[in-house]
């Protein structure tokens, strides 16, 4: 899949799963998946992780390299945009960046999108990935590839 191709979701109910494998050159090394909701004006409505779920957007399980997600598109409300990000907690802080995870792969197979980030060298002072985004438009969800790279402040100022 191409940046910025897009796929029809011909469901109501989809299952995220992003992998994560990396070698930490630390202990102190957490990445995480965050889903950014945003409304139709384009404003943060909700932010969801392995931590806090909503109605329509559960977080169902995590391995030691996983975490998967269930989103029920037909109970989002004012969602109209979900961006998953994948961010290195306190990343800047620690002197971490995208480079020290090996591969992340992402999959909703419901919409046949399955993706693989290999190569992340070229991103060595960025600490959030914008993988992709599942955005409604004309009554029909669907999902973009983005690969956007951001230093973690940055990514926040974008997202809120």
């Amino acid at each position: 899949m191409m940046r910025n191709e897009k796929n029809t979701i011909n469901t109501s109910s989809i299952t995220v799963k992003c992998i994560l494998q990396y070698d930490p050159v630390e202990e102190n090394f957490d990445v995480n998946l965050h889903l950014v909701c945003l409304n139709k004006k384009q404003e943060v409505c909700d932010i969801i992780n392995y931590s806090r779920s909503n109605s329509a957007i559960k977080y169902v399980k995590s391995d030691d390299s996983a975490e998967e997600f269930s989103l029920d598109l037909s109970r989002m409300g004012e969602i109209t945009d979900i961006c998953f990000v994948v961010t290195i907690l306190n990343g800047l802080k620690r002197n971490q960046n995208l480079t020290m995870i090996r591969q992340i792969s992402f999959a909703i197979s419901e919409c046949n999108v399955e993706l693989k980030f290999n190569d992340l060298s070229e991103l060595s002072g960025e600490t959030a990935l914008v993988i992709g985004r599942v955005y409604l438009t004309n009554g029909i969800w669907k999902f973009e590839k983005m690969q956007e790279a951001y230093a973690a402040n940055l990514a926040y100022q974008i997202f809120l």
